[in-house]
Formats: C-alpha cells, sequence, structure tokens
C-alpha cells in the first residue's frame, strides 16, 4: 500500500512538473529545417558553421535543401549542397529536392541540382520525374532545363503516364513543343 501510494505521488509529481524537453523537441522541426522554410540564409549559414548536418530530414523524411527548393531559395541551396547536402536523398514519398524544385517551377535550383550531380530521372514512390512534375505544374523554363540536361522524356510513371501525356492533359501547347522537338534530337 505505502509502496503504491508513493508511485502515485511521484506520477503526480513528475506530470506536474510539465512536459520533457527532449519529447517537446520530438515533435518540432529541426532549427536548420525551420529557417530552410522561411529563406533565412543568415540562420542556415550560423547553423552549418556550429556543425549542424545538413541532411537531417524532418518528420516527413524532407531536408533542408528540399525545402530550400520548395521555397525556391537558390543561395541556400547552393550553401546546402557546397555544405555537404546529398542531392538525391528521399522523403517518405520518394521525392528528392529536384522533384520539388521542378514541380515549383524554381529554374534556378533545379540548375544548381543537376550540376551538384542530382539524379535528374529518379523516380518517386508514384513513378513521377522531375521532369513530369514540372510539367504538370506548367513550368516552361524548368520543363526547358530539365530537357537541356538530357532528362528522359520516355519514361512512364506508374498510371503509364509519360511527360508528355501530362503535356496534352494541360493542353499547354508550349511545353509539349519543347518535349516533341527533344525527342526529335533524340
Amino acid at each position: 500500500m505505502l509502496r503504491t501510494t508513493l508511485i502515485f505521488f511521484g506520477l503526480l509529481l513528475l506530470a506536474a512538473s510539465g512536459p520533457v524537453p527532449a519529447r517537446a523537441q520530438l515533435f518540432s522541426a529541426d532549427p536548420i529545417i525551420e529557417a530552410a522554410q522561411v529563406s533565412d540564409f543568415e540562420a542556415v549559414n550560423e547553423l552549418l558553421i556550429k556543425g549542424t548536418n545538413p541532411n537531417i530530414r524532418d518528420r516527413k523524411g524532407r531536408t533542408a535543401l528540399m525545402h530550400a527548393a520548395v521555397t525556391g531559395a537558390d543561395r541556400i541551396a547552393a550553401l546546402l549542397l557546397r555544405e555537404g547536402a546529398f542531392a538525391d536523398l528521399k522523403d517518405t514519398q520518394g521525392n528528392t529536392a529536384l522533384h520539388y524544385a521542378a514541380g515549383q517551377g524554381h529554374t534556378g535550383i533545379t540548375q544548381v541540382l543537376i550540376s551538384a550531380g542530382a539524379d535528374k530521372d529518379r523516380e518517386n514512390r508514384a513513378g513521377e520525374t522531375a521532369l513530369m512534375r514540372a510539367v504538370r505544374g506548367g513550368h516552361a523554363n524548368t520543363v526547358r532545363a530539365l530537357l537541356e540536361a538530357h532528362a528522359r522524356i520516355d519514361l512512364a510513371d506508374f498510371t503509364g503516364r509519360t511527360a508528355l501525356d501530362y503535356a496534352r492533359e494541360r493542353r499547354s501547347a508550349q511545353i509539349e513543343r519543347l518535349l516533341i522537338a527533344a525527342a526529335e534530337r533524340g
């Protein structure tokens, strides 16, 4: 009985002391992720100088580089790559930073990632490539950049659709012409 009472009061004191800090950290984003999300170059740079791992992931498997690709933060993307970020890491859906940059139409980051060796034909879990994401988003300049880097136009996603199919679905004559011209060049 005395032991049960002591355990009860111990648990009551523990509960009254508030949340455990490590637990709170578990559900919040890492500072470098947060800085990349808001395109804060100085904060990202400072965190890297302090030794933060540039490849740390959030709970969805996204890295700071992926967040920079979404927001169009070219300088942050270049900095992260210079400091050891891996261009081809995948999130839980199989998307890479290149998928995000292309899907958002961020041509500059798309070119930076390709120059850093990103696999321009890598497929996500739906079988989509960066080229397909750029076409679906209607981003002609990004499509052009990927085609200039020789992204494959013959690949199909898991529904059997190619980049050209997506262009036709969007009724994007400009992107359709880019893809056909690339196919003719071989």
